[in-house]
């Protein structure tokens, strides 16, 4: 992940002190703005409700009075809220915060937690609380019929699987105190969200006293190490000796330098890459040690294999490695303390900081190569890229050839109008490895994707994306099935409201082509097969996902034949760099 500045947005710690002496009216809600802002916080996507009522009315307060406060960006859904979040943090390093509506929102924003915590992204989640005051004593007390139905025992229980933290706010005693501790424990590695739950009446209490400043410096995000000495000599050695070593690898390029550094890596050591599911652009996909996305074609001959921040690196059914391979596992979640069951071994397994453990193998490469050892990995690399010039059969799963001859001339064209700096957000779920091939990433900070369970991210993802650096194009690519969970009115709807134009292409194939291929894996011969009925089918060849968008001022357009595909992306990319977002929808062959 890029490197965080979590003094970013830092309002002086004596105007807020200023402003407490000169205004004895400021009230907790005052107080929480000021220190997300002291931690660096600059958005709140929000979908507010009637527990928000004292932040609202702080926030006008101040912007009456110039007094800053974090950007609010009102979202219809909390799906797109919390994606916002993931999409602006994936992109800068620097996680936000989310606030939602009670239980009701924070039901609707779990998966959205659920993805943060898979794929180990900074967001601190904040539910209001339904106040606890029924006869009228305090400010802030009940005074409508949904506070005494949103009141669940525990709120905290309904996305407390996935949290690194929680806290519920009971004064303003402590506030910084708490805001920094969330700041800090969400920005340590692993990554992942936070949650604080923030009841009506203590928020609309006047402020008690000031409290003291809890810096970055002292109270920050805790950072990893890299290898010992000894680590760094065993592994270089191992890599050495290797007749066949590959490395494997997800979300390594969470850090921008990463992919460069991964590259240098590869020159020292001579060790081809393999990006497993990837969440982020690890390596230069053009690069001569870039070896794709599935793992089964490497590493069932490796005798050196080397899994570098990686969750999934291959499926355990269908591939088996040598016996006596070598296995090296560097993460920075090397447990997977958070995965019931795993089943990866490795004899070296060690949590670091994998980009300076990858600097330190390569420092010491550097220094201690033999001449004997700059030829081996010169003639490992001349051997690869003329197996990689070979052309072979591709053993991963993937889509039907019917579909992928119907989808690849669309991608291809879609290649040729995307410049290097364009960003792809990749939840094509069933053609998501046809996207990897075709759409090829080469830059650092050009591709993203949810290692989540959760689908409907990509929307709110994109969105938060290109609020980071609105400069860059953002091209969205989501299968039908996927679309329909991205909540998509709320999507054009903040993309409309914030000027953040986005291309959005959903690869229409009528359904969940995942679902149906899943039953064919268990049951071939089944009734289901049999019948051709597998519960798959939306209907989706009958919806025009293009009048969604163009309810919001977008502009829709449909690709069903071949002969189209130019037309429509030339005109597409035109309304996309006018300013404004667009929508394609690619008419694949149906499920059923």
């Amino acid at each position: 992940m890029p490197q965080v500045n979590p003094e970013r947005g830092r309002v002086d710690a004596a105007m807020h002190q200023n402003a407490m002496k000169q205004n004895s009216s400021l009230i907790t809600a005052d107080k929480l703005l000021d220190s997300l802002l002291a931690v660096g916080i600059e958005y709140v996507f929000a979908n507010l409700g009637t527990d928000h009522v004292p932040i609202i009315e702080a926030l006008a307060r101040r912007h009456h009075e110039g007094r800053p406060s974090p950007e609010f960006i009102l979202c219809p859904h909390e799906n797109i809220a919390i994606h916002m979040a993931l999409g602006y943090a994936s992109a800068t390093g620097r996680g936000q915060a989310v606030m939602v509506h009670v239980d009701a929102g924070t039901a609707n924003a779990a998966m959205g937690v659920a993805n943060a915590a898979r794929t180990r992204i900074p967001v601190l989640l904040m539910a209001g609380k339904a106040p606890f005051d029924v006869q009228g004593v305090l400010p802030g007390g009940r005074d409508n019929y949904v506070h005494f139905v949103q009141d669940p025992f525990d709120i905290g229980s309904l996305v407390r699987p996935y949290l690194k933290w929680e806290y519920v706010l009971m004064s303003d005693v402590n506030l910084q105190e708490v805001t920094r501790r969330a700041h800090s424990v969400m920005h340590s590695e692993p990554a992942g969200p936070a949650f604080m739950v923030m009841p009506r009446e203590v928020l609309a209490a006047p402020v008690t006293r000031e409290e003291v400043t809890f810096d970055a410096q002292r109270f920050g995000p805790v950072a990893l190490g890299g290898l010992s000495d000894d680590q760094i000599r065993s592994v270089a050695d191992r890599l050495w000796q290797s007749a066949d070593p590959v490395l494997v690898t997800s979300y390594l390029g969470r850090k921008p330098e990463a992919p460069g550094v991964l590259e240098n890596f590869c020159e020292c050591f001579g060790v081809r890459v393999v990006e497993a599911n990837p969440t982020h652009l690890n390596i230069n996909r053009a690069s001569a040690w870039a070896a794709g996305f599935d793992a089964s074609q490497h590493v069932a001959q490796a005798d050196v294999i080397m899994l570098v921040d990686t969750d999934v690196p291959w499926l355990p059914k269908f591939v088996q490695t040598r016996g006596d391979a070598f296995g090296v596992h560097i993460d920075v979640d090397a447990s997977k303390s958070e995965f019931p069951m795993w089943g990866f071994g490795a004899q070296m397994r060690i949590q670091a900081d994998t980009v300076v453990s990858l600097q330190a193998l390569t420092q010491y490469a550097q220094s201690h190569a033999t001449p004997e050892q700059h030829s081996k990995v010169a003639g490992r690399k001349a051997a690869w890229l003329e197996r990689k010039s070979l052309p072979k059969p591709s053993t991963a799963p993937g889509p039907t050839p019917s579909a992928e001859l119907a989808l690849k001339p669309v991608l291809q064209a879609l290649h040729r109008r995307m410049q290097a700096k364009d960003v792809l957000i990749n939840e094509a779920i069933r053609n998501a490895p046809l996207v990897l091939n075709e759409l090829t990433r080469t830059e650092p900070g050009t591709y993203f994707s949810n290692a989540g369970g959760g689908l409907g991210a990509s929307a709110g993802w994109a969105l938060g994306v290109k609020l980071a650096d609105p400069t860059r194009r953002v091209v969205q690519v989501v299968g039908d099935g996927s679309f329909h969970f991205c909540t998509p009115s709320s999507f054009f709807a903040v993309a409309r409201d914030h000027g953040l134009p986005v291309l959005t292409v959903v690869l229409n194939n009528g359904g969940w082509q995942a679902v149906k291929e899943a039953v064919l894996r268990m049951y071939p011969n089944g009734e289901a097969a049999d019948g051709g009925v597998f519960q798959a089918n939306l209907r989706s060849h009958e919806t025009r996902f293009g009048l969604i968008a163009e309810a919001f001022g977008a502009k829709g357009f449909e690709i069903a034949s071949v002969d189209v595909i130019e037309t429509v992306l030339t005109a597409a990319f035109e309304v996309l760099d006018s300013g404004c977002s667009v929508l394609i929808d690619v008419r694949l062959t149906p499920v059923e």
